[in-house]
C-alpha cells in the first residue's frame, strides 16, 4: 500500500484517487472470493438450507459483504462461511481506511496513523483494556467495531512501517544481508515448530515474520535473488491457492469416502493429491477470475469513476 500511494503525486485529485484505489482492490479480490464463497456455502448445506434457513443465508451474505459472523472468540469473530474469509474482512477494512486515506491527498499519511492511533490505543485506552495480544477482546456490542480495535491489526501497520524503514536502511555488506535472512528464517522456523508465543499478532509470529520480511526485502532491493521459476508460479497463483484450498479439503476426502476408498482419504498421500487439485483449480481460477473477470470488472468500474472525476483513465495492467 505505501507503494501505492507512492505512485500517486500530491496533485492528484484526492477522491478520485481513493475512488480508484478502492475500484482496484476490491474488483481484485471480490469476484473469487464470491464464487469460493458461494461454494463453500454449497457444499456445507443442503440447496434447501442455503435458500431457506436464514443463518446460512445470513452468515453467506455477511461473509460476501466482509462483515464478521458474530461476537465471538478474537480475531476470528465466527470465522466466515468460507472460513479463511476471516482474514479479509481485516484487508478489506484495511483496505478502505487506507483508500478513505488516500483522499487527503499529502496529508494521507497522517490520516491514516490517525485513525490507527485512534482504533488501536484511543479507543482501547477508553475501554482501560490497552492490548497488543490479537486475542484480546473488547466486548463492544457491534460486532465490526471489535474486528476494528482489534490488535491483529497493528500486523498493517508493522507492514506498512518496514516499507517505510527501508526507504531510509542504508545497503548492507553481502555477507551481512545473507547472515541476517538465514538467522530470522531460523527464528521464524523455531518460534514455530517449538511454540513459543505462538499464534497471531505483535504478541505471536508477527516480529519474527516482520523481521524476515524486512531482511528479504531489503536483500532484494541491494542484491539479485534468483527465485526459481516454480516459486514465481505458486506465487502468481497463490491468492487462487488460499481461497480454493478449503474446498479441495471438503470435495476430495468426501470423493474418496463415496467411492468407497476410505483408506486413502487422508494421511501424506492424501495430502500430495489436495495439493495437486487445488493447485490445478487455482491456475485456471488465475486465468479465468483472477485475470480475465477481474479485469473486465475493473475496467468497467474505472471508466465510470474516471468520467464522474473527469480524470484520465488509469491504466489497466494484468493482475500479477
Amino acid at each position: 500500500m505505501v507503494l501505492v500511494a507512492s505512485r500517486q503525486s500530491d496533485t492528484d485529485e484526492g477522491v478520485a484517487a481513493a475512488v480508484n484505489f478502492l475500484i482496484n482492490r476490491i474488483s481484485r479480490v471480490a469476484p473469487l472470493y464470491i464464487v469460493a464463497t458461494i461454494g463453500a456455502v454449497f457444499l456445507q448445506n443442503t440447496w434447501s438450507q442455503v435458500f431457506s434457513d436464514p443463518v446460512v443465508a445470513g452468515n453467506m451474505l455477511k461473509s460476501l459483504l466482509y462483515i464478521p459472523l458474530n461476537l465471538d472468540v478474537a480475531p476470528f469473530y465466527g470465522y466466515a462461511s468460507l472460513q479463511v474469509g476471516w482474514t479479509l474482512n481485516y484487508e478489506m477494512l484495511f483496505y478502505l481506511l487506507f483508500g478513505a486515506c488516500l483522499a487527503f491527498g499529502r496529508f494521507r499519511y497522517v490520516c491514516f496513523f490517525a485513525v490507527m492511533f485512534t482504533l488501536l490505543i484511543a479507543i482501547p485506552l477508553w475501554k482501560r483494556e490497552l492490548s497488543f495480544n490479537a486475542y484480546n477482546h473488547y466486548h463492544f456490542s457491534i460486532a465490526y467495531l471489535n474486528m476494528m480495535t482489534n490488535p491483529i491489526i497493528w500486523d498493517f501497520v508493522l507492514g506498512m512501517s518496514i516499507a517505510f524503514l527501508l526507504r531510509v536502511f542504508p545497503k548492507m555488506n553481502n555477507e551481512l544481508s545473507l547472515n541476517l535472512v538465514l538467522l530470522s528464517s531460523l527464528f521464524v522456523a523455531w518460534q514455530y515448530f517449538s511454540g513459543f508465543r505462538y499464534g497471531h499478532g505483535l504478541a505471536g509470529w508477527a516480529p519474527s515474520l516482520a523481521l524476515l520480511v524486512f531482511s528479504l526485502v531489503h536483500r532484494e532491493k541491494h542484491y539479485s535473488i534468483r527465485v526459481p521459476k516454480i516459486l514465481q508460479y505458486l506465487g502468481a497463483i497463490s491468492f487462487s491457492i488460499y481461497l480454493l484450498h478449503p474446498l479441495a479439503q471438503n470435495v476430495v476426502p468426501a470423493l474418496l469416502i463415496g467411492y468407497g476408498l476410505n483408506d486413502y482419504s487422508s494421511g501424506i498421500s492424501m495430502v500430495f493429491l489436495m495439493l495437486g487439485v487445488t493447485i490445478f483449480f487455482a491456475h485456471w481460477s488465475k486465468k479465468i477470475i483472477e485475470q480475465a473477470v477481474s479485469n473486465f470488472i475493473k475496467e468497467k468500474l474505472l471508466m465510470i469513476s474516471n468520467a464522474f472525476f473527469k480524470s484520465p483513465l488509469v491504466e489497466i495492467k494484468q493482475a500479477s
